[in-house]
C-alpha cells in the first residue's frame, strides 16, 4: 500500500511539479505549526512542583480607587503593594510566607581579571528556599534573624559563583554589589523551573533566565533598592523611595 501511494505521488510530481511541491510545503507547515503549538502548550501548562502546587497560594488585593469598581471583580494584577506584603509577612498566616521583587545590581569583583558586570536577582525572605525547593550546592539560607535585621547576606546562583570563585566553595567570603559588601551564606545549584512559577510577572516572566543571586527582602528595602520588574500605579507615588513604598503601587 505504501509503495502504491509513493509511486502515485511520484507520477503526480512529474505531471504537476509546482502544484505538488506547494501541497507538500503546505502540509509540512501545518504539521510544524501543530507540533510547535502542542509543545508550547505542554511547556506553559507544566507543573514543576505537583506534590505541593495545590498548597502554594498567591493572595490577591486591589489597591485601586473605588471609582469604576464592581463588587466581585478579581484584580488583574497578581502583584501587591509593599504595605500589603509587609502586613502579610507579619501576619503569621500559612506555614510559610514570602515576598519577592527583582533587584538589578552591578558586581565589583575582587579579581583583577574580571571587570564590573551586571546581574539580576531577587529580594526575598528565608522561606523562599523551602517554599520553592531551591537546591543548595553549598551552604544554606540566611537566618530568620538576618531577615528581621536586614543583614548584608547573600545566596549566589551557581553561574555567578563559578564566575567569581571558580569551583571553590565561597561560603563565608564576601562579594561587593549594590555599593556594599555582602557575606555569602550559600550557593544554589542550577535552579530554573519551567515555568518559573515564583516570578510570573517580573523581568523575563515565566520563561525568563535564572536569577543570579538572592538577598533578604528587608535588606533591599533598607538599602532603597528599586524594583527591577513590573510596577503598576493607580496614583502618583510622590518623590523618593519612602513615598514609593507607602504608595498604592503594586510591584511585589
Amino acid at each position: 500500500m505504501f509503495q502504491y501511494y509513493f509511486m502515485l505521488g511520484l507520477r503526480s510530481l512529474r505531471r504537476n511539479p509546482a502544484l505538488t511541491t506547494l501541497m507538500v510545503l503546505t502540509l509540512a507547515i501545518g504539521v510544524a505549526a501543530s507540533i510547535s503549538t502542542l509543545t508550547i502548550l505542554h511547556v506553559m501548562s507544566g507543573d514543576p512542583v505537583p506534590h505541593k502546587s495545590g498548597r502554594l497560594m498567591v493572595p490577591l488585593f486591589d489597591p485601586g480607587p473605588l471609582d469604576g469598581y464592581t463588587p466581585g471583580d478579581e484584580p488583574e494584577d497578581v502583584q501587591m503593594t509593599y504595605t500589603d506584603a509587609r502586613n502579610l509577612l507579619k501576619s503569621g498566616k500559612g506555614d510559610r510566607r514570602t515576598a519577592i521583587y527583582g533587584v538589578g545590581a552591578a558586581v565589583e569583583p575582587a579579581r583583577k581579571d574580571i571587570g564590573v558586570f551586571s546581574v539580576t536577582g531577587l529580594a526575598t525572605t528565608r522561606d523562599f528556599f523551602a517554599m520553592f525547593e531551591a537546591p543548595f550546592l553549598h551552604g544554606q539560607p540566611w537566618t530568620d534573624a538576618d531577615d528581621a535585621s536586614g543583614a548584608h547576606v547573600i545566596v549566589l546562583g551557581r553561574a555567578m559563583s563559578e564566575k567569581l570563585f571558580g569551583d571553590a566553595n565561597p561560603v563565608g567570603r564576601r562579594v561587593r554589589l549594590l555599593g556594599d559588601d555582602w557575606q555569602i551564606v550559600g550557593v544554589l545549584d542550577t535552579f530554573l523551573p519551567i515555568p518559573r512559577y515564583y516570578r510570573l510577572t517580573s523581568a523575563g516572566g515565566a520563561f525568563g533566565t535564572e536569577d543570579e543571586y538572592m538577598i533578604p527582602f528587608h535588606s533591599a528595602i533598607l538599602g532603597k533598592n528599586n524594583n527591577s520588574g513590573n510596577t503598576n500605579c493607580t496614583a502618583n507615588s510622590g518623590a523618593g523611595f519612602q513615598a514609593f513604598i507607602e504608595s498604592p503601587c503594586t510591584w511585589i
